[in-house]
């Protein structure tokens, strides 16, 4: 998963919350994840420059785009995520 390895690398404790939670468990279980067609995930960011840095890390690393939403970015695949 793209953000937990940009969390881990910036140091930002997170939470995965809902159906991605539930098919990760099931995953890491052996179990058949079922899929979910969205993402919940809640970050605590400790303050504005790790903030920042994560925005960048998506951008420069992962490809995700800039929008006219300062808080939202697109991923990859065009999908609009709010950070």
């Amino acid at each position: 998963m793209l953000f937990e390895k940009a969390f881990s690398k910036l140091d930002i404790g997170f939470y995965l919350i809902g159906a991605l939670a539930r098919d990760t468990w099931f995953v890491d279980k052996g179990i058949r994840a079922l899929g979910t067609k969205d993402i919940d995930l809640a970050v605590l960011v400790s303050d504005q420059l790790k903030y920042e840095a994560l925005k960048k890390y998506l951008v420069q690393e992962e490809n995700f785009s800039l929008t006219a939403n300062e808080y939202t970015l697109r991923d990859p695949q065009g999908y609009a995520v709010m950070i």
